[in-house]
């Protein structure tokens, strides 16, 4: 024991090393001893006595017990100790004690007052060294004492106890003390000594054995619980995808019919005016179009995997159409949009156009929606190029806004975080935007930077470095043109005209600046004196163009200046006014690029050994000869009537020959009917059979010779990853994604027909129209379209009624018109009572059908014609399939109607029909209400023909 090696290692200890010494062993305990410390000689200096605790109490002489006293005189008196052991402990109220022992020794010791004696002592608990001490666990002591030289002292003694063997003697000894014990043990017989020593062990075991088992049970309810997680989480994942699957197709598909549609209206004669008009629309529907494959792409972002797709594309029109696109935000504002487009930027670069361009909206977006008053302007500059045919690109949106804080510029680009918490309150939107642009940037290598002032705005920008056409000449002819003028640009210091004056620069010209027009005047005459006489002035506004005229006027010297105004683009949407026109030579649309700029210039300077002619307007676009495919037959399946309608005009336009059919099982018999068709556009989601079982049963009649080989191209609104591997496994040759454009239909048609060659389109001639089909059974009179619509005037606001509003709404305002009566629907069991529904749509919604008709022209007398001999037979059949629970029919049915009744302005249907979807889709869809849609229904395109009916009676009288 450590303390018992301290007792007896030395005589010489000092009183430091023993407060050493007592701090380690309490820390650490002290074996069984009860307390130890040290005992001056008498007067010598305090008592320290430690019993198991770190700040040693001290006592004074008077504390001891007599018998310690008289130890401590005979070692002062130089006799020495005389006794090593005591039974009791050293101060008096533990002499006597029997329970402790106490073990004396006497030492000098050597301080630096000196030496000194004393005695060291420790004092034991008998019943912990009873404890610690390797004993039986079935014994019992009777008498414990300390045996010394005089003899023994008994230090405690208990009564036998009943059924143990007699006493048996036992010595203990530790260090120079010596214990003489009488004990006695129990008497066990042999089937409890068996039990208790045997089975003891085997209980153990056994034990073991259970909690093992007990350990590998819950292991495998955790494994199969975890396996419960991943399913439930994939089945989780697996209806995710079913929805984002149903939203793709019920989104895309009114896509398809704008972009489509806008597509058609590009290719037809339009003003400039009309035309940036489509191109915004058709743009701002990619613009959505590219969000809605942003969020169908959702388990990549949560994986935080952004896929690229760099494709070839012209770096200066992208800027121009996320321009254009947020113009009418800025302009509702108005608030000035400014383009700085270099010429060396307006260059093709390989990017993934459809993320930069959500970048840039997203950049642009904000600052127009943070900004009341002021500008937003985009730059974009080339920092460095190589060899290589590459270069960085920087591009920076900045505003005039309310800025941000110093502390929240790393705040905003976490999702779901703004400025400030009044941000959404007065400025709306999610906080969404600058975390998915972060996140897209740093898939394409970058990151997004950001300065701001509150007060004063904000500039976000980043880099790209991007495979670059940075060799081929641009714009060569009209550069030497611009090259030849000595311009002036007359504009106070905003940022359209450091955008003029950049990209002017750019392009080879030396434009001079002057902000005001006193000084415009300094430099006119100046340039005079210099023999440099100015050929083009840029004007910022109307009065500032006026103001240089009047200076000009009657003075031969400035007779060939050309004067032009560069529009701020608060003005794109108003008209030119009367002043602008006499002041102004030509005009400047604002925002522009070094390109459009430049071909404004060139193409007032009339140079037109570059362009068609004199009346050929530079700002427009050279659209590429069409690619013709004349006599090619295309098969068109599709379920979708405005579908087949724009796929038909697409495809005629073409030069192809196109037959359609509206499922799966029509597709194989029209197929197989023994017509060479060339081609199949097969939609994938179809009632009957959809495109993945048609196109494997045509397939496998190719491969069986029983039809020819041809391609089979898939349409689908759905654009999930995964979509394109499902339909090649059906046997599908490729996958066209909805909505479909021209040039995407061009080149697959290269891709797939290498072979084919064009036939001669053969003379158009004169020919019959084509008997009607047989129709089915009409619930109202038959509506001749044709003698319906013959001008937009026949088209009436509303049925005359006394009162306003001038469309109808609802059904009650037609109860006393008379026309045709709409069959009504199945009469309800004595125990059903089938709840009114009554819309609250307009019955005809006049300005959508004159939309619809302006975008078809005459194909929208065949699509009203078609619609008004569809319905009777689509809603004929409907409470059957009620009846008959064939909720899926019924769902297929009122989605058709819902997007039909759309087209033609039938707004009352559309809201019945998607109420009626509705119901179809529910887990457990009500009976009553369905059949209660479904009569609604009817009586809506009762009321729907009865309108037309009264346009007809109009048309007629008139």
């Amino acid at each position: 024991m450590a303390l018992r090696s301290l007792i007896m290692s030395s005589h010489e200890v000092t009183l430091e090393e023993f407060e050493a010494f007592s701090a380690v062993a309490v820390a650490h305990g002290t074996d069984f001893a009860h307390g130890y410390g040290w005992l001056p000689s008498a007067g010598s200096g305090p008592i320290m006595m430690v019993g198991n605790m770190p700040n040693a109490p001290t006592f004074e002489m008077k504390d001891l017990s007599p018998q310690v006293r008289k130890l401590l005189e005979d070692v002062e008196a130089g006799r020495g100790l005389q006794r090593d052991v005591l039974v009791g402990g050293v101060l008096a109220e533990q002499s006597a004690n029997t329970d402790l022992v106490t073990l004396l020794r006497q030492v000098s010791t050597s301080s630096h007052n000196g030496d000194e004696k004393g005695i060291v002592f420790a004092t034991f608990s008998i019943r912990r060294f009873l404890l610690f001490a390797s004993l039986p666990l079935e014994s019992w002591i009777t008498r414990v004492a300390l045996v010394e030289e005089s003899g023994e002292t008994t230090l405690f003694r208990h009564a036998r106890m009943p059924g143990f063997s007699a006493e048996e003697p036992l010595t203990l000894t530790e260090g120079p003390m010596t214990f003489s014990l009488a004990v006695q043990y129990e008497n066990t017989p042999f089937g409890t000594f068996f039990v208790e020593e045997k089975l003891a062990n085997q209980l153990v075991f056994i034990a073991m054995m259970v909690l093992l088992s007990a350990s590998a049970y819950l292991t495998l309810r955790q494994i199969r619980l975890s396996r419960k997680a991943a399913q439930i989480s994939a089945e989780a994942n697996y209806q995710k995808t079913r929805f984002l699957a149903t939203m793709s197709h019920e989104m895309r598909t009114p896509l398809n019919g704008i972009i489509g549609m806008s597509d058609l209206l590009l290719d037809t004669k339009l003003d400039d005016e009309q035309r940036r008009n489509v191109q915004t629309l058709n743009h701002s529907a990619e613009n959505l179009l590219a969000l809605i494959n942003q969020i169908l792409d959702f388990s990549k972002i949560e994986a935080r995997e952004v896929v690229l797709d760099p494709q070839i594309m012209d770096l200066g029109e992208l800027v121009s159409n996320v321009i254009n696109a947020v113009g009418v935000l800025a302009s509702d504002k108005q608030i000035e949009l400014v383009a700085i487009m270099p010429l060396d930027a307006c260059i093709s670069v390989q990017v993934d156009d459809m993320k930069l361009r959500q970048i840039l909206t997203n950049l642009m977006s904000n600052a127009i929606k943070f900004t009341n008053e002021g500008s937003v302007t985009l730059r974009v500059d080339v920092i460095e190029k190589d060899s290589n045919e590459r270069a960085v690109f920087r591009f920076t949106v900045e505003d005039t806004g309310v800025g941000i804080p110093a502390e929240r510029l790393e705040t905003i680009f976490k999702p779901f975080e703004q400025a400030d918490s009044s941000t959404t309150r007065n400025y709306g939107g999610t906080g969404l935007g600058l975390a998915i642009t972060r996140e897209m940037l740093l898939a394409m290598d970058s990151d997004i930077r950001v300065r701001s002032e509150v007060g004063k705005g904000s500039a976000f920008g980043f880099e790209l470095r991007l495979e670059a056409d940075t060799h081929t000449p641009v714009l060569r002819k009209e550069r030497c043109i611009l090259g030849l003028q000595n311009m002036l640009v007359v504009m106070p210091d905003t940022p359209r005209r450091l955008a003029a004056i950049i990209e002017l620069e750019t392009v080879g010209a030396q434009p001079i600046s002057a902000f005001t027009v006193d000084a415009a005047r300094h430099v006119l005459e100046g340039a005079l004196e210099r023999n440099e006489p100015i050929g083009l002035v840029l004007a910022g506004d109307a009065p500032t163009a006026a103001a240089i005229r009047a200076y000009c006027a009657g003075r031969e010297e400035f007779s060939k200046i050309k004067i032009a105004i560069v529009r701020s683009s608060v003005r794109n949407t108003q008209p030119l006014s009367k002043e602008e026109q006499a002041a102004a030579d030509f005009f400047v649309a604002s925002p522009h690029t070094a390109v459009t700029l430049t071909q404004n210039i060139a193409s007032a300077f009339q140079h037109w050994f570059f362009s068609s002619g004199p009346d050929t307007a530079m700002t427009q676009p050279i659209q590429p000869p069409k690619v013709r495919y004349d006599g090619l037959r295309v098969l068109l399946v599709d379920d979708d009537k405005v579908n087949q309608m724009y796929g038909t005009s697409l495809l005629g336009k073409m030069g192809c020959e196109v037959g359609t059919a509206w499922n799966g099982q029509e597709a194989i018999e029209t197929f197989g009917s023994g017509a060479d068709w060339d081609v199949i556009l097969l939609d994938c989601q179809m009632p009957i059979m959809d495109g993945y079982e048609t196109a494997r049963k045509l397939r496998e009649a190719m491969q069986e010779r029983r039809v020819k080989r041809r391609p089979i191209i898939a349409l689908t609104a759905n654009a999930q990853k995964g979509d394109r591997e499902k339909c090649l496994a059906a046997g599908m040759d490729s996958f066209l994604s909805k909505p479909v454009r021209q040039g995407d239909v061009e080149a697959k048609f290269k891709e797939l027909l290498r072979g084919w060659r064009a036939k001669s389109p053969a003379k158009p001639e004169a020919q019959e129209p084509e008997a009607p089909p047989p129709q089915p059974p009409m619930l109202v009179e038959p509506i001749d379209a044709q003698k319906v619509l013959i001008d937009d005037d026949d088209i009436p606001p509303a049925v005359p009624v006394a009162e306003p509003p001038p469309a109808l709404t609802g059904l009650e305002t037609l109860d006393e018109l008379e026309g045709n009566a709409v069959q009504a629907a199945p009469e309800a069991t004595k125990e059903e009572t089938l709840p009114e529904y009554r819309p609250r749509a307009e019955i005809v919604a006049t300005a959508v059908m004159l939309e619809t008709k302006e975008m078809l022209g005459e194909a929208f007398v065949q699509l009203l014609q078609t619609f008004l001999d569809g319905v009777p037979g689509q809603l004929g059949a409907i409470d059957f399939d009620i009846d008959a629970r064939n909720y899926d029919n019924v769902r297929l049915v009122a989605h058709t109607l819902k997007s039909s009744s759309k087209m033609v302005g039938a707004m009352a249907m559309a809201e019945v029909a998607e109420l009626l979807e509705a119901e179809a889709r529910a887990a457990e869809p009500s009976r009553i209400m369905a059949l209660s849609y479904a009569d609604a229904l009817r009586r809506s395109f009762g009321n729907f023909v009865r309108v037309l009916d009264t346009a007809q009676n109009l048309a007629k009288s008139a």
